[in-house]
Order: C-alpha cells, then structure tokens, then sequence
C-alpha cells in the first residue's frame, strides 16, 4: 500500500494493490477494501484501489485471485491483510517572519512584509487549507463585517478545488493576492495580502502567507505632502473548519526613504 507495509495516515491518498509472490500472471476475481473513503473511479473490480482513510484505526483488505499456472491450469487464492492507520498530525507552521532590523535606534526596517508558512509534511492533515485574510486602512484589527478575501487550496491530488472556493476583494493586484489596497500613483494606501503555494508535484507541499504593510503615501498624485498610512491586518488558516493559524496585526508603518520605522497597537499571532 502506498509503495510500504505501513502505517498510513488519515487524509492521505492511498493506493492498495494485490500481488501474488513471484508476480505470477493472475486476474483479479474480487478486491475489497474497508474502512476507507474510495475515490471515484471505471466501473468493475479494480487493482490497484484508490481511497482515503478518514479515521485512524485497522484497514483490512481482502482479495481473490484467478493464478494461471506454467501448464496452463490455474486455480484460486484469496488472502486479507490489515494495515494500521494512524491519526494526521496538525500541519506544521513556521514562525513568523518579521520586517528585517536596519538599525535598532530607532528603529528601522528594511521592508515591511510578514509571512509564514503551513505545511502538512509526511505525517499531517491534508485535507483543503483555506486562507481567510481581511484588511484596512486602519489602525485596528479588521472585525467579522469586513469583507474577507478568501482562496482554498487542495493538498491532496485526489481534490477538485473549483474557483467557487475562490473570493478576492478591493480589487486585483495579481492572482495570488486575496486583498488589494487602493494606491494613489503607485503607493498602497492599506495592506497588501497575497498567498502562494510552495512545492509538489500533483498537490503542494505548503501555502505561504505574505502580508505587506503601506508605508505612507502622497495626499495626491501631485502633491509632495506624505501622508502616514495605518492598517489593521487578520489572517486566518483553515482546515477543517478550525483555525490552524492566525496573524493580526494593527499599527503603522512610515517610510523613511528606503527603510521603515513600524509602530504597533497590536502584533499578535496563533502560529
């Protein structure tokens, strides 16, 4: 099963395959499989099976085979053989990266972005993320009556995630981005949000959350006058229904030149 006698885990895609010793030619009379999910697939007996675990326990299979023998005989064999399945961990989160330290006094940035990343790895829950961000031009947490932008993503092959799990807001900056500020010229006037998805070959590996905070902009396209831009930030990943990870931020952040000095009310995190 999967290429290994076990243990498997809850969420995965499973392959479960029957095979005689010596890989002697043989048709397939009957393969079952119990207490998975099976995944869509042709009509008839199938081998390999395709399926999903969705609680942690014993998976038993049990098969029959037709063997054609050297002399052209053949008779039939049944077997079972049962496989541990194990409960997925909590996707892994990485710690927040933070805007990048200039100089400590005062205190300047390099930039401004936040991000981090959530990955199941070989031994976590991989069913749909769904990326939940919200945020304002405004020196607060946003709360539940603003709009949120919002992308679910698939982490197993065997998912179909269509663009009705997909709402972005205030705009389109690109398509990675779930929030998109106003600018005055080209200055963001709030937040910037953007998720991307990082490795894999059929699925990702991970979703990475970036988060960019303004840094002052131009009363208007003409005007020399800086005007200082608040933003009040709050993301959200989640699985299941439940919320694996969060950031929300509220502060402001002013450009000096090529640097910024960042101030915050809040700056809280659930990672």
């Amino acid at each position: 099963m999967n290429g290994k006698a076990g243990p498997v885990y809850t969420s995965h895609d499973l392959v479960v395959r029957v095979k005689q010793p010596g890989d002697p030619g043989f048709s397939t009379l009957s393969f079952e499989v119990s207490g998975v999910r099976l995944l869509p697939s042709e009509e008839g007996i199938q081998n390999p099976i395709a399926a999903v675990a969705e609680s942690p326990g014993t998976l038993t299979a049990t098969a029959t085979l037709l063997t054609e023998t050297s002399d052209g005989s053949s008779c039939s064999v049944s077997g079972t053989g049962s496989f541990e399945v194990k409960a997925a961990t909590t996707p892994e989160v990485s710690e927040l990266r933070r805007p990048r330290v200039y100089k400590a006094d005062p205190k300047l940035r390099w930039d401004s972005e936040f991000r981090f990343t959530v990955k199941p790895g070989p031994t976590g829950d991989r069913r749909p993320m769904t990326v939940e961000a919200r945020g304002i031009p405004r020196a607060k947490v946003p709360g539940p009556r603003v709009k949120a932008g919002r992308r679910t993503f698939a982490m197993r092959g065997s998912d179909n995630v269509g663009e009705g799990n997909e709402n972005r807001v205030l705009g389109t900056c690109s398509v990675f981005t779930l929030v998109c500020p106003k600018k005055i010229a080209t200055w963001p006037t709030g937040p910037e949000i953007n998720v991307y998805t990082r490795g894999g070959r059929v699925a990702p590996a991970a979703v990475e959350v970036h988060v960019t905070l303004p840094r002052g902009y131009p009363a208007s396209r003409r005007s020399l006058r800086h005007v200082l831009s608040p933003a009040g930030v709050d993301v959200k990943v989640l699985q299941g229904g439940h919320t694996i990870a969060r950031l929300r931020i509220a502060g402001l952040c002013d450009g000096r030149g090529q640097f910024s000095l960042c101030r915050y009310k809040r700056l809280t995190t659930a990672l």
